[in-house]
């Protein structure tokens, strides 16, 4: 859903988004600061099952498979884990985001990612 308005001093209309974004739901749950973790895994996660057809058995596998150190790759988990402590992994989200998001560059998936509208 979106609102066209005329905003004060901007003389043109904009389009403004009434919609709840991914970005939205994870800022809400653990802030700014932690926003940009917990994409960049559900990202991460998502690419890896996109390009295996299943999940990363592990976290030694996903930062393998993205040239990453596990110590990195377990602080954006736990994050995620923080985020959606009802997940036991971003497979929910990512399935609602891979219709939306597309590409294998991993740092654009996360920026595209954050656009997702929930429904």
């Amino acid at each position: 859903m979106s609102d066209n308005r005329k905003l004060p001093g901007l003389g043109r209309m904009v389009r403004l988004s009434t919609s709840k974004t991914l970005a939205d739901e994870i800022i809400e749950r653990v802030g700014f600061t932690e926003s940009l973790r917990v994409a960049r895994f559900i990202a991460f996660w998502g690419l890896y099952h996109e390009t295996h057809g299943i999940e990363p058995a592990s976290i030694d596998d996903l930062a393998a498979f993205l040239g990453k150190s596990k110590s990195w790759m377990f602080k954006l988990q736990s994050s995620f884990r923080e985020a959606f402590p009802e997940y036991k992994s971003p497979a929910i989200l990512w399935d609602r985001a891979r219709d939306q998001v597309e590409g294998t560059d991993p740092d654009v998936l996360v920026m595209k990612l954050g656009a997702v509208e929930l429904p």
